[in-house]
């Protein structure tokens, strides 16, 4: 892992055969802070849904920086936070058989003041 960002490297790629963690970034009320909404959805709800709960990784600055969380009636197993700046998320579904990270400095669209702190 790096110092910096604990998670990265560590869960593998944003998307394997079937899940996929995705995120978007937009600029947060809370001065300073952008908000975070992610979400862990199947690439086949069809035939292999989202089930059960998802349990996020969090940068270790998070009073709460490992959140388990119920996948909805959707299907999508979504979470919503405010930050300072970018770092890498990890998720774990399916009992821990689905493994997935995402940087978010690596999310085009998010603004670049979130990606470069």
């Amino acid at each position: 892992s790096v110092p910096d960002d604990p998670w990265k490297g560590v869960f593998g790629e944003s998307e394997n055969e079937s899940r996929k963690l995705e995120a978007k970034v937009i600029q947060s009320t809370n001065a300073g802070y952008y908000r975070v909404y992610v979400k862990l959805r199947s690439l086949n709800p069809d035939t292999n849904p989202l089930k059960g709960s998802v349990q996020f990784f969090l940068h270790d600055t998070f009073a709460n920086s490992k959140p388990v969380v119920a996948v909805g009636p959707n299907g999508i197993a979504e979470l919503t936070f405010d930050a300072w700046g970018a770092f890498t998320i990890g998720a774990i579904a399916d009992s821990g058989s689905s493994r997935l990270e995402l940087d978010l400095a690596e999310i085009d669209e998010a603004p670049a003041s979130f990606k470069t702190r």
